[in-house]
């Protein structure tokens, strides 16, 4: 389904203030930060103005400045998630128009406030959990579910086929870098992994992969960007196969995303559960991306974007990074193919138009069934 845009040919100034709270949580906001942050930067171009809602302002206000209203919650689960509709009520400086909700985490909560306030609300599915959050709790008319990629789409369909015409997609965009970095040839390469430290992850795949490298003579370093969440079997795993000194721990967003821009290689070794926007980043950063070759998302296309590998083979990962260390001619031009693949279907200034386009429709139904009830 689209979301039956209509660009506007008035001029921005024209069009009437809106004010849309973003709700979002830690997690979802490091896989979704950079697309956030331009979308708030080009929403204010607009006349829509945001506040952000989330239980990491830290890395909020390094991502998104001074400019955007930022209120914090101490934590969207366990006892503070009970209290999320009383922040929602008691924190806000004002009432918004709409909210969007990044990541279903606060669903509950937040669907009630909403309805409460007579407010249009946005249900952005981006992981595997927020699908199975949606189909417990079936979206009725007070709210709009958008996915973050064709298969999430599907998969709503499948458990609920009353969603199957009416949930869009609005897939991640990133603001495109003008101009990659350059490379210094001379440095130890450099691999990055971005995710959460579990046992989900592939990472053992991975350094098995650095392992074999390392036996064979080969010099490179991995960061492994995100938090550490004290999964000590990782470490473990690390010590067993002798390559300490190759592995390092990059925490916060705006670190990881350095480095993911400025990296050699984006590995990712299993099938992701949630949607980011690291791998774009990546693929618009002359980056190489290889990925395991289960991937659901569908800007992983094999040769084109990314060079896959059979789910849980270290040794085809470990050719594969082979070929990209050394730059042989058969993989380069996938990095030009990758950043042309970004520019046209992910770019941040498409997307706004769509964002735009669904607030703006949303609101305006909101209004018509008040006067209508009224």
């Amino acid at each position: 389904m689209s979301l039956n845009i209509v660009h506007p040919t008035h001029r921005p100034e024209d069009l009437p203030p809106l004010h849309v709270l973003h709700v979002i949580d830690a997690s979802c906001l490091a896989r979704f930060g950079p697309m956030l942050r331009a979308s708030v930067e080009h929403l204010r171009q607009r006349n829509i103005a945001s506040t952000l809602l989330t239980d990491d302002t830290a890395t909020a206000h390094d991502a998104l400045g001074d400019e955007t209203p930022i209120v914090g919650v101490p934590s969207f689960t366990g006892w503070h998630g009970w209290l999320l509709e009383r922040y929602f009520a008691s924190r806000l400086p004002h009432t918004p128009h709409a909210a969007h909700l990044w990541g279903l985490n606060a669903l509950t909560p937040l669907r009630r406030w909403a309805a409460s306030n007579q407010l249009p609300l946005v249900a952005h599915v981006t992981s595997r959990l927020d699908i199975e959050r949606v189909l417990r709790r079936r979206p009725g008319p007070d709210m709009r579910v958008i996915a973050s990629c064709d298969a999430q789409r599907a998969a709503l369909a499948r458990g609920a086929p009353e969603l199957s015409g009416s949930v869009a997609v609005l897939k991640p965009a990133i603001a495109l870098p003008a101009t990659p970095a350059a490379r210094d040839a001379e440095r130890t390469p450099a691999i990055v992994w971005n995710g959460r430290l579990d046992r989900f992850t592939g990472l053992s795949v991975l350094i098995a992969a650095v392992s074999q490298l390392r036996r064979e003579g080969r010099e490179l370093h991995v960061a492994l960007v995100g938090r550490d969440t004290g999964d000590r079997h990782t470490w473990a795993m690390i010590r067993e196969h002798g390559v300490e000194d190759c592995f390092s721990l990059i925490e916060g967003p705006r670190f990881g995303e350095l480095a993911v821009s400025a990296a050699d290689i984006l590995v990712i070794p299993a099938w992701q559960r949630a949607v980011a926007v690291a791998p774009l980043l990546a693929m618009a950063s002359n980056v190489f991306v290889v990925a395991s070759r289960d991937q659901t998302a569908e800007w992983f296309i094999e040769g084109e974007t990314a060079v896959q590998f059979a789910p849980g083979s270290a040794q085809e990962l470990a050719y594969h990074l082979t070929r990209l260390l050394e730059q042989r001619p058969s993989v380069v031009g996938i990095l030009e193919s990758a950043r042309a693949y970004v520019k046209r279907y992910h770019a941040i200034e498409d997307r706004v138009s769509q964002i735009e386009s669904l607030y703006r429709g949303l609101v305006e139904h909101a209004s018509a069934q008040r006067k209508g009830a009224s």
